[in-house]
């Protein structure tokens, strides 16, 4: 319906009575119908329509207000979904800033004065490794392998390279790229001292790391064999050397084969310290061998 433009509300009735009115009147006043009947007439016809008008603006008034009602609604939902993805925005930001730049947020203990000692921080190679219960290598618990650590923290590039991770959601984020530590040492390479001390700095290492106490009593337990062995205290040197070969072999062999699920570690096996011994000592005779054949051909 056509929309009302004029409150019918503060419309006058026209006074029929007045000569201004007697051309309409003489339409009505025929037969018995006087002029003064015809007037009360239109006074009649125009107050039925004045009240439907009147109604027709209420109704009209009523789909107006609920018209800016809901206008208001939805700009105030569009306002609020706005403010709400760019806080979003803002929140998601800050997280990915915080897992970018964990030291720059990490809570100081304000309480707490300075050590005598510094704190020993393993590498952050080495302990995305432990989170995993991947093979890390003994070396990055020795003093050697710390003091790499320390330096690493303290010269770490703002421009590292950034890797795509997937999280246990599924979720992609963007990580710094961690760098494989230089001077690495393998187990088998490591002086005596520095093996035996670094293994149970590696089985607290795993703790802090939640390993399951299932593994972590299984390596615990091919450590003890090691280090309890007869060999241990052997004067042959080759003898020694073979206990720390198989140690150091056996490990790396248990993490490669825990996704088919591996053994038991910790159950030492004589025959194979025995048959590493024997490799060793061939691989002792062919240098030893070869080394005195140059001399021999060097001999003036």
């Amino acid at each position: 319906m056509p929309r009302i433009t004029v409150d019918p509300t503060k419309e006058t009735c026209p006074d029929y009575a007045l000569p201004e009115h007697a051309p309409i009147r003489a339409l009505l006043a025929t037969g018995t119908t006087t002029h003064a009947e015809a007037g009360d007439l239109l006074k009649a016809l125009w107050t039925a329509k004045n009240d439907k008008d009147k109604l027709a603006w209420e109704s009209q008034a009523v789909f107006d207000a609920a018209e800016r009602l809901a206008r208001l609604q939805q700009h105030e939902a569009e306002t609020t979904a706005q403010e709400e993805a760019a806080q979003l925005e803002r929140d998601t930001l800050y997280k990915e800033e915080r897992k970018r730049n964990k030291d720059k947020y990490t809570a100081v203990a304000l309480d707490r004065g300075v050590p005598m000692q510094p704190v020993e921080t393993i590498a952050t190679y080495a302990l995305q490794k432990l989170k995993k219960g991947h093979y890390v290598e003994l070396w990055f618990l020795t003093n050697d392998g710390l003091d790499s650590a320390r330096r690493g923290h303290l010269h770490h590039s703002e421009q590292s390279a950034m890797v795509v991770t997937q999280g246990p959601d599924g979720t992609a984020t963007l990580e710094p790229a961690i760098q494989v530590p230089r001077g690495i040492v393998d187990d088998e390479d490591l002086p005596w001292e520095d093996f035996v001390t670094a293994c149970p700095l590696l089985i607290k290492a795993a703790e802090d790391n939640l390993w399951t106490t299932e593994r972590i009593d299984m390596m615990s337990g091919l450590f003890f064999a090691v280090q309890t062995h007869p060999w241990r205290r052997s004067r042959d040197a080759l003898e020694r050397r073979s206990l720390q070969v198989y140690a150091a072999e056996q490990r790396r062999h248990w993490h490669a084969a825990l996704p088919g699920g591996a053994y038991n570690i910790s159950i030492f096996n004589e025959a194979l310290l025995q048959h590493t011994n024997d490799r060793l000592y061939r691989e002792e005779r062919k240098n030893l061998d070869g080394a005195a054949r140059v001399a021999i051909m060097y001999v003036p």
